[in-house]
């Protein structure tokens, strides 16, 4: 490691609202290393991140570049310095090719047009030099996997010569293949000299791939560690305070089936990438779904919930015909579901955070068409209560909550209009080991009441945690269906990737 840090922050400080997010935060980023940047949701993380990506002016602090004060009142100058920020929910233009998109702002001109051709060339040797020759150029970004768009956010940051990687939750989407190809990946630009900094909350991610780590508690600093001085156990303990007992895995204590009746059941149902699927859904049972992406699961969850309508096939709800074409059907019969992307499928920016908790419940609580918005005001602030959800004011963008907040926000949405069946897709996805734990025992709780809940997430250890049984997806059929002593992150894994033996 060399001895000069290529980044340092000195004494940085951030408030909004009065409330401070950051307070005289030190940290320093060496070229050559991966250094982990972990705590709580709402720690100050994503503020120190958003303060070098020049989208967040500190109010007081300094920022070094290779030991000279830079300025970054946007994020233009953050590119220019060097500095490149891969957000959680990745930066792409959709509509436009992989090459165009690695060229952005950057692009080639010959006699007053854009050079294409040159476009492509530099665009492929920018993947290849990732080792990713595989990516087409050619086709919209939009319609590649999570993983692949990943990758062609670090070719365009690369291409614009930056020295500085920061990577916010960049394996929250991805699936284990992928996520191990962008270890990989990191590793390879680490002994490149390229100093990479990446906010995660999956710890054993982060203790496998980091150097160094530094901890952040309520905006504050706790300390920095080298990676051989940390483990799992003291590094919760370090972002908390205190040390974490997390539950007993739920599938190896299932109560017998036969005692609990069936809300919904599904027969021969087929679709985009379904076929023939048929399952079972009990009262007060959590049942795990789960595969690959594109495996079927996340369709199977979209057709339950009325987001979309199965080509064919046959489901029953409380022993009548269920085949809802709309969210707001089957929410008015107690079907509810928490979508995996809160910020474009689930939390709505114009509504404010107040209307957000409450909008589901509009259609039950009017009286001859006319709302009644103090009624609804109270409520909101009792939710954000009863969820722990930390906010400045009702009116606030719910867009600027951090990530933890944001999820239970949408739970607290959903989980208000009383359901009896609840379609949680990754509901603790990018939150914080607290937070995780929290939603844990709120699903945990419907159950207990007697709500049927159906988890869909691709985190093994979420689904031997919770789940009473674990139905595994795979080319769009049911692969298996796990009980008891059977779910394991190992035999979940094993069976994803069609290897169980």
């Amino acid at each position: 490691m060399d001895a000069l840090p290529v980044l340092k922050m000195l004494e940085i400080h951030k408030s909004y609202f009065g409330a401070k997010a950051l307070r005289g935060v030190d940290w320093e980023l060496f070229p050559g290393e991966i250094h982990a940047l972990c705590g709580e949701n709402g720690a100050g993380k994503s503020t120190l991140v958003e303060t070098l990506a020049g989208t967040i002016r500190p109010d007081s602090g300094r920022i070094l570049l290779d030991g000279r004060d830079i300025y970054l009142p946007n994020p233009s100058s953050a590119l220019k310095s060097g500095i490149a920020v891969i957000h959680q929910e990745l930066q792409l233009v959709g509509c436009l090719s992989v090459a165009e998109n690695i060229l952005l702002g950057d692009e080639p001109v010959r006699l007053g047009k854009l050079n294409r051709r040159a476009i492509r060339s530099h665009a492929a040797i920018s993947l290849e030099m990732l080792d990713a020759k595989q990516i087409p150029l050619s086709v919209a970004a939009d319609t590649l996997p999570t993983g692949q768009r990943q990758i062609v956010e670090i070719a365009r940051a690369l291409r614009r010569q930056a020295r500085v990687l920061i990577l916010d939750e960049p394996t929250a989407a991805l699936t284990s293949g992928e996520a191990k190809h962008l270890a990989d990946l990191l590793k390879s630009l680490k002994n490149k000299g390229l100093a990479i900094a990446l906010v995660s909350h999956h710890l054993d991610e982060v203790l496998a791939l980091s150097d160094r780590l530094t901890v952040l508690r309520d905006g504050e600093r706790v300390g920095t560690w080298q990676r051989h001085e940390m483990d799992h156990e003291k590094l919760v303990q370090a972002m908390i305070g205190r040390r974490v007992t997390t539950g007993a895995n739920r599938g190896g204590k299932l109560l017998e089936n036969g005692s609990r009746s069936e809300i919904l059941t599904a027969d021969d149902i087929s679709g985009v990438t379904l076929s023939s699927v048929s399952l079972k859904i009990r009262n007060g049972e959590i049942l795990g779904m789960t595969g690959l992406a594109g495996a079927g699961q996340e369709e199977m969850a979209q057709i339950l919930a009325g987001e979309s309508v199965a080509t064919s096939g046959r489901m029953t709800y409380e022993g009548q015909a269920y085949r809802p074409v709309h969210p707001a059907q089957a929410q008015k019969i107690g079907v509810v579901a928490v979508p995996a992307d809160r910020r474009k499928r689930g939390l709505i920016a114009a509504l404010g955070l107040g209307r957000n908790l409450v909008f589901q419940r509009l259609r039950q609580k009017n009286r001859f068409g006319f709302l009644n918005w103090p009624f609804f005001w109270k409520e909101a602030e009792r939710l954000c209560e009863d969820f722990q959800i930390k906010f400045d004011r009702l009116s606030q963008n719910p867009l600027t909550l951090s990530g933890g907040n944001q999820q239970k926000a949408l739970l607290a949405r959903a989980l208000s209009t009383k359901p009896k069946l609840a379609i949680l897709n990754e509901p603790t996805r990018g939150v914080d080991i607290r937070t995780r734990e929290a939603i844990h025992q709120r699903i945990e709780a419907l159950s207990a009441s007697g709500v049927a809940v159906v988890v869909i997430s691709p985190d093994t250890q979420e689904l031997e945690r919770i789940s009473d049984r674990v139905v595994v997806f795979r080319q769009g059929q049911v692969q298996c269906e796990l009980t008891g002593d059977q779910i394991s992150e190992r035999r979940i894994l094993a069976e994803t990737a069609g290897v169980a033996t």
